[in-house]
């Protein structure tokens, strides 16, 4: 839960917290918000900005340890599918309706399995 804190100050305290959050890139309300975490000596909660700046340097630290362990040498043990055999199916009978000079030819059966390889 937030509550809402005002208070009155001179114009020349105004000034002065004007010009230092300006300095700081930061609102008036978030200077004075600051200065008071830090009075209290208490952590003050992270913006979101902060937030995600502190994900994407741990992001940035997972992929640079990834990248010496890439760039290492190492080998990675990866998991490979066994090979699956395919059945051929026998041609030596088929080729009586073609012509004799392909009869017996040892290059019908290469041809014949074309496009059933596995790679």
């Amino acid at each position: 839960m937030v509550k809402v804190l005002s208070t009155k100050v001179p114009d020349e305290v105004y000034e002065v917290f004007r010009k230092k959050a300006e300095e700081s890139g930061l609102s008036i309300a978030s200077l004075l918000r600051h200065i008071v975490y830090k009075y209290l000596d208490m952590e003050p909660p992270k913006t979101p900005e902060q937030e995600l700046e502190e994900k994407v340097q741990l992001l940035m630290e997972r992929v640079s340890r990834l990248e010496k362990i890439l760039y290492s040498g190492h080998r990675i043990a990866v998991p490979v599918p066994a090979p699956t055999a395919t059945a051929v199916q026998d041609t030596s009978d088929e080729g009586e309706d073609l012509p004799s000079y392909l009869k017996g030819n040892p290059w019908l059966e290469v041809l014949s399995k074309r496009g059933r390889e596995r790679v």
